[in-house]
């Protein structure tokens, strides 16, 4: 085996020597539910040059997906650090019967460069740490019509942001905005509607309409919500995008106390992210 090292950025869970540079890789799961497993993320080392070694993706989920459809894995290394597709001549995706009939995701690389830390992913990683850096860069600039406060935090104790884009005049906490939509709640569920005298040939079909208290107006609200696991990282870059088109309109948006808000949740509830790096060696 040349002593070829496997590690896992992210969910790599298990790998299984099949042949001589052939090996069965297992995903993990997404935490809470163990029927997610299409996404991965894991890097290779300490191969030889010249080393072709085939690697099989054995327990998907999902039979029909992009693979069917010509989708190739990523593939990067440390000396060059650019993501690139695999050739399609390279990857296969095959009902196998070695595997119980599962389908399998088969592809071949030939290690080039004996130092490289070779890593291979389904797409395109968009890490904790690069939402944490984007997020206090717009922190710094102390904007007037932006607001940054914390929804949940994952089971590895991770923040979950949520953006407020929206006019000062618009704009409450979210310890305000709960205390009034408690208020408000209350407000409806005791409040007497008027009645009147009907004929009894008459029925009441229309319903009585209750104005709302104190004036308030209905406002518009826009909200964008990124990936909900690993695998759907370029979701992630679209919110980014979004938002850095939005910084463009910013003085717009202070001009005008009318608009509604836009909410953003730019990394949704993602508890393991390509940042959080745990190397194990998987094969000696």
């Amino acid at each position: 085996m040349g002593g070829m090292g496997m590690s896992y950025v992210s969910n790599l869970g298990r790998v299984d020597f099949a042949a001589e540079y052939d090996y069965d890789l297992f995903i993990r799961p997404d935490t809470c539910n163990p029927r997610s497993r299409l996404w991965f993320n894991f890097s290779v080392d300490n191969a030889k040059a010249d080393q072709r070694s085939i690697f099989n993706l054995v327990n998907l989920h999902k039979s029909r997906n992009l693979f069917c459809e010509g989708l190739t894995p990523l593939v990067r290394s440390t000396s060059r650090p650019r993501w690139v597709r695999m050739p399609a001549e390279s990857v296969y995706y095959y009902q196998s019967e070695q595997h119980r009939g599962h389908n399998i995701l088969s592809f071949a690389m030939c290690f080039d460069v004996e130092q490289d830390v070779y890593q291979f992913a389904l797409t395109f990683p968009y890490s904790y740490a690069r939402l944490q850096a984007f997020l206090q860069l717009h922190d710094a600039k102390r904007l007037t019509c932006y607001w940054r406060h914390t929804l949940a935090y994952t089971v590895m104790k991770r923040r979950c942001d949520v953006l407020t884009i929206t006019s000062p005049h618009n704009y409450k906490g979210p310890v305000q905005a709960m205390a009034e939509a408690r208020g408000a709640a209350v407000e409806a569920s005791t409040k007497v509607l008027p009645t009147t005298s009907l004929r009894d040939d008459e029925e009441d079909d229309e319903p009585v309409p209750i104005p709302l208290g104190g004036g308030r107006v209905p406002r518009r609200v826009v909200v964008v919500m990124a990936r909900v696991h690993g695998g759907e990282s370029p979701a992630s870059f679209i919110v980014q995008g979004e938002r850095q088109k939005e910084r463009q309109t910013e003085t717009e948006t202070e001009r005008r106390p009318g608009l509604g808000s836009w909410p953003f949740r730019p990394l949704e509830s993602s508890q393991r992210t390509e940042n959080s790096v745990l190397k194990r060696s998987m094969i000696n």
